[in-house]
């Protein structure tokens, strides 16, 4: 089977949390296509691209947008990726609401989630849902999500951090997409 990438896009691909307010601000027109990319892991994730001659079929973007204003995130969304990653064809955005399995609705899209399939995520309970799907996950170690607070524990799986060099983020990838 040839492996496939998924990538989450807020707090992985594009910085989220710049603003004390964002879960507020979200709600403004304009929040999402104007957040700032991450751009060392979108380079890294392009270079592992080329490197690694996956097809524009293989990379995946899955994320997620609040019900109220589901329509108008989807929107924006769009216009950042063709922005910011164009390597990702639009038919291979998958966007969810928010609290829903990302697991299960790429399931529902493209079928069974084998260990060929690797989730570059921010977010544990989704590097997990996938994990129990069969898939694999790295986690995106982000300038917040490390450091072990509210209860929450650290991600003891395999990691890429934001603040990597495009090569080393590409070499990380490398490693996991073959093992």
């Amino acid at each position: 089977m040839r492996k496939k990438l998924f990538l989450d896009m807020d707090g992985t691909i594009a910085k989220f949390y710049e603003d004390a307010d964002c879960l507020e601000l979200m709600f403004v027109p304009g929040f999402f296509v104007n957040l700032r990319p991450y751009f060392n892991v979108v380079d890294g994730i392009r270079v592992f691209l080329r490197k690694y001659i996956l097809r524009p079929e293989d990379i995946f973007v899955v994320s997620a947008a609040d019900q109220t204003i589901f329509d108008q995130v989807v929107e924006e969304k769009r216009r950042w990726l063709r922005v910011n990653c164009g390597f990702v064809p639009e038919e291979n955005c998958i966007f969810i609401a928010v609290g829903e399995n990302k697991a299960e609705a790429v399931q529902k899209k493209i079928g069974e989630i084998s260990k060929d399939f690797i989730l570059l995520d921010d977010y544990n309970q989704h590097l997990h849902d996938w994990e129990k799907a069969g898939g694999t996950s790295v986690k995106l170690v982000n300038e917040i999500n490390d450091r072990g607070s509210k209860g929450g524990s650290l991600w003891s799986g395999k990691r890429i951090r934001y603040d990597f060099t495009a090569d080393r983020i590409c070499e990380e990838l490398t490693k996991i997409i073959e093992e």
